[in-house]
């Protein structure tokens, strides 16, 4: 019996909603993140990213666009089978230099090169790359520019505080009451902070599936991209707890996998069905 294949969302004026102050909150976050930046050169003489800081491994491959795509995966730079060169970075969330023992949101930064087409960005608009950003994970807590803001001026409060409220929340994985407690145990004033990072497991870092947080316009739809495990030696590692005891334990298990031999992911887009659920 056959099915009725979903009704994809097409992307139209009007998908995209627009929050009250989106721009201001906007350009405060970014603000706020450029002084933790800041903070951060000033304690390790050394520019890091705001978030993602530690890289553990850099990778080179080819992405090879199928030639049997149906009509709303064939889109964009989708559209015709072709081969690009890409370079992947390999990361885990904090801003910070921090043992990989302790818990983190992992991150897989694909660089697609040689992408033709104007882009979003109006700085980068003849720029010949496409970037994906994915981690380990497929929704952010604060999923909105309102909560995304207040998260991170808290994060930028904790950055100030004592070096032992900020381990505490990386151990913990969790920004909530624990690490309040300790601020007023050192004297810090008590405000509520209705936020939660979820502790990710400390699982090999290349079995895992990544994808976008956000939705992207895709071609006439909208979707998430995401990479997951295609060759057996990855799909092997899937769920894999692993001892990370050693402060540089996943760039060791990157070099000691890909010494050896090679591997392939799959990325793959879910195309919107319905706006309010998804």
């Amino acid at each position: 019996m056959a099915t009725t294949p979903p009704a994809y969302v097409r992307f139209a004026d009007g998908v995209e909603q627009i929050q009250p102050n989106e721009d201001q909150l906007s350009d405060e976050t970014v603000a706020s993140m450029a002084r933790v930046a800041r903070l951060m050169f000033e304690k390790n003489r050394h520019a890091i990213r705001d978030a993602h800081a530690k890289s553990h491994g850099i990778l080179r491959g080819e992405l090879h666009v199928y030639s049997n795509l149906p009509e709303h995966l064939a889109q964009g730079m989708f559209k015709e089978a072709k081969t690009y060169p890409i370079i992947i970075r390999l990361s885990t969330s904090p801003g910070a230099i921090e043992p990989d023992s302790q818990p983190a949101v992992k991150g897989f930064a694909l660089k697609i090169i040689g992408v033709e087409g104007k882009k979003f960005l109006p700085e980068e608009a003849d720029a010949l790359t496409q970037d994906f950003l994915m981690v380990n994970d497929t929704i952010i807590p604060t999923g909105d520019v309102k909560s995304y803001h207040d998260m991170q001026l808290r994060i930028e409060k904790l950055a100030h505080g004592p070096e032992i409220v900020q381990t505490a929340i990386n151990k913990v994985g969790v920004l909530a009451d624990k690490a309040l407690e300790l601020l007023e145990d050192v004297g810090g004033p008590k405000q509520e902070v209705k936020m939660v990072v979820q502790a990710h497991p400390n699982n090999h870092i290349l079995g895992e599936t990544y994808t976008t947080l956000g939705a992207i316009r895709y071609g006439d739809y909208v979707a998430k991209i995401s990479v997951a495990p295609l060759s057996e030696n990855l799909q092997a590692l899937a769920g894999k707890e692993m001892d990370v005891s050693e402060p540089g334990a996943y760039r060791d298990m990157v070099v000691d996998f890909f010494r050896t031999q090679g591997a392939e992911y799959e990325l793959r887009a879910q195309l919107c069905t319905d706006l309010k659920t998804m």
